[in-house]
């Protein structure tokens, strides 16, 4: 394994024992090397940041193509999975870490914003799919976007799952659920 891979692990893992503020000092003793063999690699914390981001949602991009070429599964089934895809690391993923990292590091919320407003098209064109099938009613796809991405914003910078006590991708799938419920053609 590279120095940058495990680089990158262990600082994970320091992010999810310690949150944000864990020290550089921290993940040189956690890797074995010196700070100076570890700033060789890396600038800084905000660029260990924006690698787990760009990972994240490298990773769901990933899945969603699986999910979109999975003919097995009906355009609402597909549309369901991938909205609530979550990246692999996510089962373990903790947002109030992700709340206080997005305090500390206005750069990376912005990030995070941005890969979440953007390249909607593949997620929108199962949508238009079902609505072709006679599944879902045609209503604007953006503005289906746009409840979705309101409702991801919301879960990712407020305190609604910790209040809850449920996780991203069970809220998800509930949220994306109802709106197929409005969204379904009634067959009588």
């Amino acid at each position: 394994m590279e120095l940058i891979d495990r680089i990158r692990e262990a600082a994970f893992e320091e992010f999810m024992s310690k949150g944000p503020r864990f020290t550089m000092e921290d993940l040189a003793r956690r890797l074995g090397i010196s700070k100076k063999t570890l700033y060789e690699c890396v600038r800084d914390k905000e660029e260990l940041f924006e690698m787990f981001v760009d990972e994240a949602f490298a990773s769901i991009k990933g899945q969603e193509r699986e999910i979109a070429g999975n003919a097995s599964l009906d355009p609402i089934a597909r549309f369901v999975q991938v909205v609530s895809i979550m990246p692999v690391f996510g089962r373990t993923f903790d947002y109030d870490k992700v709340r206080e990292l997005e305090d500390l590091y206005p750069a990376i919320r912005k990030r995070i914003e941005n890969h979440i407003e953007t390249d909607w098209e593949s997620t929108l064109a199962i949508f238009d799919q079902a609505v072709r099938q006679g599944l879902l009613r045609d209503v604007d796809r953006w503005l289906v976007r746009e409840v979705l991405f309101s409702a991801m914003e919301q879960m990712l910078h407020d305190d609604f799952l910790a209040k809850t006590g449920r996780n991203y991708q069970e809220t998800m799938h509930e949220i994306v659920s109802l709106v197929i419920e409005g969204l379904r053609i009634k067959r009588q």
